[in-house]
């Protein structure tokens, strides 16, 4: 693995090399500027509250990454504005960046100052379910799209659009159950749950998690077709890709083993 793994990424389907003066126009990177200027915004703003608040929560340890994953996406759509991989990489960025935020002002408006922020409970509550959909945006839609912008065929359209209802499923389910939001100690919970999508019980958790697998697994293979039929630089691209992603899966998992496991010293790790 070496730079052209990287530097292929800018070329287009022809294989030759594009000059980043003669492929960034001026409408590309303002919009670029743009997507980059929002996140780091975000960043910036979670700052403020934490200053304010004393208490990082989430943002010391998974803002630095969805605020390198935002900035990553605002690059690749200065560069590549119709490739859908910088697009994915933004908005899981900007999402979790959002999400972080929210916390912090949640966590300011209703319990180191009640009552001081206006929609405070909004916030609330988009911190519960932000996150999960943003993760289909990184784990499936990306690494289908991955590198070159393009499907491996027009039959994995329908693999798209599953990802895309599972993202609405996933985004829909975890706003309207009813459950603790987990901002501090606070015992706040869902301020706009729905009984009747909590009394969904493991149907409502179990549905999504098998669509979850299946496209895990349609992912993997796509993957596995595009590194077999591959160049040289392709496979480089797709193992720094499959690092990266195995990486990220191993943080939530073990993530997800203290939090079950020691709870006592999750909210310090």
């Amino acid at each position: 693995m070496h730079m052209d793994a990287i530097t292929a990424a800018g070329r287009p389907t022809g294989g030759r090399p594009v000059r980043v003066a003669d492929a960034l126009t001026f409408r590309q990177a303002g919009r670029g500027v743009c997507c980059g200027f929002v996140v780091v915004l975000l960043a910036v703003t979670g700052a403020v509250l934490v200053a304010e608040t004393g208490e990082a929560g989430s943002l010391t340890g998974v803002g630095p990454v969805a605020l390198l994953s935002g900035l990553l996406g605002a690059l690749l759509i200065a560069l590549r504005p119709r490739n859908p991989v910088g697009w994915c990489f933004f908005i899981t960025g900007t999402m979790f960046m959002l999400g972080l935020v929210a916390e912090q002002y949640a966590i300011y408006g209703l319990i180191t100052s009640p009552g001081s922020l206006p929609g405070a409970e909004f916030a609330l509550w988009l911190q519960i379910w932000v996150y999960a959909p943003a993760l289909i945006f990184f784990a499936v839609l990306m690494p289908l799209y991955f590198p070159d912008g393009r499907l491996p065929s027009s039959r994995w359209r329908p693999v798209v659009w599953s990802a895309l209802v599972l993202v609405a499923v996933t985004a829909t389910v975890a706003a309207l159950t009813p459950r603790d939001a987990h901002l501090l100690d606070s015992g706040l919970s869902n301020p706009y749950g729905v009984a009747a999508v909590g009394e969904l019980g493991v149907v409502g958790a179990l549905l999504p998690g098998l669509l979850w697998l299946s496209l895990v697994i349609a992912v993997t293979t796509s993957l596995v077709m595009r590194f077999r039929r591959g160049t040289p630089v392709k496979r480089a691209q797709i193992a720094w890709l499959a690092f990266a992603m195995v990486l990220t899966a191993a943080v939530f998992v073990l993530d997800a083993v203290i939090a079950i496991l020691a709870q006592q010293i999750y909210p310090v790790v």
